[in-house]
């Protein structure tokens, strides 16, 4: 009967040593979990502030184009302002110098009655 209280002993004190071993098994597991969990919050916070420090970027950059297009609508439509003006300019200026050769002509032909 000794035996079995010895076995008895030992029985509960090999529990009470399991027992804490799991306890703490359980402890650093759970503290292992809340470190990744603490640690993947924190990178989320930190991609999500990325994430909308871009669309800023984005949305400016996407003003900055708007406004280039309609800078680039703008200077292309006085371009082509400015090549009907020279070609009626050249034209003009051909005119005048059809005019001028005319009368200049017409002024030689009555000089040489």
């Amino acid at each position: 009967m000794n035996c079995y209280v010895l076995f008895l002993y030992y029985n509960d004190e090999l529990q009470a040593k399991l027992s804490r071993f799991r306890n703490r098994s359980v402890m650093e597991v759970d503290k292992g979990i809340q470190e990744k969990t603490e640690k993947f919050e924190r990178e989320k916070q930190q991609l999500l502030e990325q994430n909308k420090q871009l669309r800023l970027e984005l949305e400016q950059v996407k003003s900055d184009r708007d406004r280039m297009e309609s800078l680039h609508k703008e200077q292309d439509s006085e371009l082509a302002e400015l090549r009907q003006n020279k070609e009626l300019l050249s034209q003009w200026e051909k005119q005048i110098a059809d005019i001028i050769q005319w009368v200049t002509e017409e002024k030689d032909a009555r000089w040489v009655w």
